[in-house]
């Protein structure tokens, strides 16, 4: 994936995530927010890294699991 998608599928990654999160933790989803969008040079390249370290598994699986890291578990479905 290019530079320009990479960025546009994390930028909308992030975003739906947070947006998920804070319908039933508000401060979850604004840490989400805040982790990636404060520092997304930072951010992306601990995801590329993490992606090429766990070429195993899915992207989305990826974020998710950095996004608990930084801010905490996030809430399961029934």
């Amino acid at each position: 994936m290019s530079s320009e998608k990479q960025h546009f599928w994390l930028s909308g990654a992030i975003d739906a995530a947070g947006h998920v999160v804070f319908l039933t933790d508000k401060d979850r989803g604004e840490c989400i927010w805040k982790w990636y969008f404060d520092d997304v040079a930072k951010q992306k390249g601990l995801i590329l890294a993490s992606m090429r370290k766990y070429p195993g598994e899915l992207p989305t699986t990826v974020v998710l699991a950095l996004s608990e890291r930084a801010c905490g578990k996030l809430p399961k479905s029934d």
